[in-house]
């Protein structure tokens, strides 16, 4: 079985974002929309909110993997933050599995305002608010397994943006490979 080194180098597109604004009204929410490919479209998560970035470009990250054996020494809060990237994640997993419920879009605005609060508390100025609930919520979290969140940091162009992006875990994709090997077998067999 191989393992995935810790930290690595690659390039990573800004392709697109949800169209929603957050509650200064002025900058896009995540998730937005990205990857290491210039036509990908996966979800990834704003954790920064000292830079700026724009889309359909692209920039030079360090993929570090939050665990808890890997050193954050390549990435902007370095391993002092790993609590705040912890807290981060956990607000980014909960709104995942919330998202398009009743409410979301306001409780997508708040959370990713708590994370860019977490991310540098010197932001509250800016409207992203430490009274906000979702800090709270974040300081409770309970610290787990994040081996399947990656930490993209830009190496070349310092002044974009930091994001995370969640990976699906080994056994998922074993799953998902199985259950289309039966598909394709299901499908074969209706055409005999």
């Amino acid at each position: 079985m191989m393992v995935a080194p810790a930290v690595k180098a690659d390039t990573l597109y800004l392709n697109g974002v949800n169209g929603q604004i957050d509650l200064t009204g002025q900058v896009y929410i995540d998730p937005y929309l990205g990857g290491d490919n210039p036509t990908a479209m996966g979800y990834i998560f704003c954790v920064d909110p000292m830079h700026d970035s724009y889309l359909n470009t692209h920039w030079t990250v360090n993929e570090t993997v939050l665990d808890t054996n890997t050193s954050l020494a390549n990435t902007y809060l370095g391993d002092p933050g790993r609590v705040q990237y912890e807290e981060m994640a956990y607000l980014i997993l909960y709104n995942m599995d919330n998202w398009g419920k009743s409410g979301a879009l306001s409780q997508n605005q708040a959370i990713q305002a708590a994370i860019w609060y977490i991310a540098n508390p010197g932001t509250n100025g800016n409207g992203y608010g430490q009274n906000n609930s979702w800090v709270t919520f974040a300081a409770n979290y309970t610290s787990g397994d994040y081996s399947n969140v990656l930490i993209l940091t830009p190496t070349g162009t310092p002044n974009q943006q930091e994001f995370m992006e969640f990976v699906p875990e080994p056994t998922t994709i074993l799953l998902l490979g199985f259950g289309l090997i039966g598909l394709a077998g299901v499908r074969r067999k209706l055409k005999i």
